[in-house]
């Protein structure tokens, strides 16, 4: 199983960066995650006004960036 990681640093304080799960959101295949991992990174920040996306990927279930 696949997940979306997201690497965003606050707005105000650009060098705080943390890397974060998206929750609910777990593919089969990398596929899959690939082609959802854009919409899953925009519907994650419009939740999180206080970030900004770095980068998103697609990894493995329970592993780190």
């Amino acid at each position: 199983m696949y997940e979306v990681l997201i690497v965003a640093c606050l707005i105000t304080s650009p060098a705080d960066c943390k890397t974060f799960e998206v929750p609910l959101y777990h593919y089969e295949t990398l596929h899959q995650c690939s082609v959802m991992a854009q919409l899953n990174a925009v519907e994650w920040a419009s939740h999180e006004p206080d970030w900004r996306i770095r980068r998103f990927i697609c990894a493995p279930m329970g592993s780190a960036i």
